[in-house]
């Protein structure tokens, strides 16, 4: 019964869109563990709308950082939440 339970409710999220609602929610609080603790003192997530990701850093040198690091970005968000969340990132300081 369990599994049919999750299964019901993995369904219901997924038609209510609220899988990504609580992923993104998520996405912030699980931060510092997707990008590690050095990125995540200095590049915070702003917002996400969309699947655009909008990151917030902590001075030009982060900006740049993070620019440079877009890909690898995206692909451990979409890796740690197991399909597409993010579709692109946009940087700003």
């Amino acid at each position: 019964m369990v599994d049919k339970l999750g299964d019901v409710l993995e369904e219901m999220l997924a038609k209510k869109n609220m899988r990504e609602k609580i992923d993104v929610a998520r996405l912030t609080e699980e931060w510092e563990e997707i990008v590690g603790g050095l990125f995540s003192a200095h590049v915070e997530v702003v917002k996400i709308t969309n699947g655009r990701l909008l990151l917030r850093a902590s001075d030009p040198g982060w900006s740049h950082q993070a620019e440079m690091m877009k890909l690898n970005i995206k692909k451990a968000i979409n890796n740690h939440f197991d399909y597409q969340l993010v579709k692109e990132i946009r940087v700003v300081n």
